[in-house]
This record gives C-alpha cells, structure tokens and sequence, in this order.
C-alpha cells in the first residue's frame, strides 16, 4: 500500500455512487503533473474516461463487471 502512495506514482480514487459513477474524487500531485492538470479543480468531478484512450473501451463498463 505504501508504494501506492509514493510521490512517484500516480493515485487516483474514483466514484462507485450511482449518481456519481467513475467520477474522479480524489487525486495526488504526481496524477496532476503526469497528465498536464495544473490543479486539481480541473480533474476533480470528471469521468475517468477522460484519461483513459477509447481503444481501451469504456471503462465504466469494466467497472461495473468488477464491483
């Protein structure tokens, strides 16, 4: 578990509500400066989908089979 929160990785927690399903709720600096977000007002709220390239498939999707 620590090396997930280490500086160097990227950490990401996400929705399982209905209403706010894969929604990006919670995220570290290395996630920001990873993928070009200067704070985290601009990630926060959004579908993970945002981050993920389409030929991955819709991750909503993956996420539902697995919870």
């Amino acid at each position: 578990m620590e090396e997930m929160l280490s500086y160097d990785s990227c950490f990401v927690t996400i929705s399982l509500e209905d209403q706010d399903f894969c929604k990006i709720m919670r995220c570290n600096d290395s996630f920001l400066t990873t993928f070009g977000y200067e704070n985290r007002n601009e990630i926060l709220s959004e579908n993970i989908n945002v981050i993920i390239p389409n030929i991955i498939g819709d991750h909503d999707e993956f996420v539902r089979r697995y919870i």
